[in-house]
C-alpha cells in the first residue's frame, strides 16, 4: 500500500459537511443535509430518461441499511457482476469520521440487494468507486482528491480486499471515469471547482497518462463538466453522463454523445437532461440525482443503479447531538 498524504481540503462529501455546519452556526436553528440513496432496477436501453425515471419508486439502498459505521448517506454507486451475482460499490459517509468509505452490497438476481460490509477505506475521503474488469482482473478508480491524484486499486481478493497499484495522475481532479475506445484507455475527471472537465489518455491501463491536447474539454461551467457515473460505449457510440450544479450541488444529470475522439481531436453534443429530483414531497429523490451507472446483462438489456437525495431540514444542535450517538 503507498503511502497516502492527507491534505486540507474540502471533497464533495466534507463541502456539504462543511457549508452545513456553517449554516447551522449562523442561523442556530436549521440544518438541511441532502440524504442520499441508491435505486437500482433494469432497463431495456442504456440511456436512462425521464420518462424512466417514474419506475424509481423505492431505493435499494439507504443509510440505515449500513450496519458497520453510522451512515450518512449512500451514493456514487457502481455495478459489477461475478460468478456469484452482481456488486454493488457506492460511497458510505461515515458520521464518525465525517469521510468517505467504499461500500459494498451484493444480490443475486439484481432486484433484492443486501449490504455487506465496507471494503475500502483510507486515512482521506474515498466517494465514486469506478470499478472495471480488465481480462480476470478488477481495478477501482476511487475519488481520493485529498491524497493529490488518481490513484489505482487492484483487488487482490475480489471483492472484498483492494491493493492500491498505481498513481496514474497527479493533481486534484475528482470522480475520475475510466472507458477504452479504439485500442485506447481514455479517462474524464473534473477540477475541484465543478466547473472543468478534464481528459487524459493512455496506450495501457497501467501505462503513462497523458493529458489530451484538447483538455481542458470544459471551463468555467458547472451544467456539464463534473463526470456523473460510468461511460456506455454502445454500437460503437460514445456516452458520457455529466452533473448538473448549475442550481445546486446534485440537481441533475445530463447525457452526451462523443461524436469524435481521438488523440489529437474531440467533439461531442448534448442530448440533454437525462434525471433529475421528482419534486414530491418526501420522496428519496425529491431534490435531486447526481450519478447512473449501466451494466450490460449477458440475457439482453441492462442494470442501472442510480443515486437521488432530499434535503432534511433540521434542527442543527440536535441534529450534532443525534449523530454523536448513532
Amino acid at each position: 500500500m503507498f503511502l497516502v498524504k492527507k491534505k486540507p481540503m474540502l471533497t464533495a462529501g466534507s463541502l456539504l459537511i462543511a457549508s452545513s455546519v456553517m449554516a447551522g452556526f449562523a442561523y442556530n436553528k436549521k440544518y438541511s443535509p441532502a440524504i442520499w440513496s441508491i435505486h437500482v432496477s433494469k432497463t431495456d436501453v442504456p440511456i436512462t430518461r425521464l420518462d424512466q425515471a417514474a419506475d424509481f419508486q423505492t431505493p435499494a439502498l439507504t443509510p440505515e441499511d449500513v450496519t458497520d459505521v453510522p451512515a450518512v448517506f449512500v451514493a456514487d454507486p457502481f455495478l459489477m457482476q461475478d460468478e456469484n451475482g452482481y456488486c454493488l460499490f457506492f460511497e458510505v459517509m461515515n458520521g464518525e469520521t465525517e469521510r468517505g468509505e467504499i461500500g459494498l452490497a451484493t444480490s443475486e438476481d439484481g432486484e433484492t440487494w443486501v449490504y455487506d460490509r465496507i471494503v475500502l477505506k483510507e486515512d482521506v475521503h474515498l466517494s465514486y468507486p469506478h470499478v472495471i474488469k480488465q481480462g480476470d482482473d478488477y481495478y477501482m478508480i476511487p475519488e481520493s482528491v485529498e491524497a493529490e491524484g488518481i490513484y489505482l486499486y487492484k483487488a487482490a481478493s475480489f471483492p472484498h480486499e483492494w491493493q492500491q497499484v498505481k498513481k496514474l495522475v497527479s493533481g486534484d481532479y475528482t470522480d475520475a471515469s475510466l472507458f477504452q475506445y479504439n485500442h485506447k484507455w481514455w479517462m474524464y475527471a473534473a477540477g475541484l471547482d465543478n466547473k472543468t472537465l478534464y481528459l487524459f489518455w493512455a496506450d495501457e491501463l497501467e501505462g503513462e497518462w497523458r493529458p489530451h491536447p484538447k483538455s481542458p474539454l470544459i471551463k468555467n461551467d458547472k451544467s456539464n463538466s463534473r463526470p456523473a457515473g460510468r461511460v456506455v460505449i454502445e454500437d460503437g457510440r460514445i456516452y458520457r453522463y455529466a452533473q448538473d450544479d448549475g442550481p445546486y450541488y446534485g440537481h441533475s444529470i445530463k447525457g452526451f454523445e462523443v461524436t469524435h475522439l481521438s488523440e489529437a481531436g474531440y467533439e461531442e453534443k448534448e442530448i440533454g437532461v437525462l434525471l433529475k429530483g421528482s419534486g414530491i414531497e418526501g420522496d428519496w429523490r425529491q431534490d435531486g440525482m447526481h450519478h447512473i451507472d449501466h451494466l450490460k446483462l449477458a440475457g439482453g438489456g441492462w442494470l442501472a443503479a442510480v443515486d437521488g437525495h432530499r434535503f432534511n431540514h433540521q434542527n442543527y444542535i440536535l441534529w450534532k447531538v443525534k449523530s454523536m450517538f448513532r
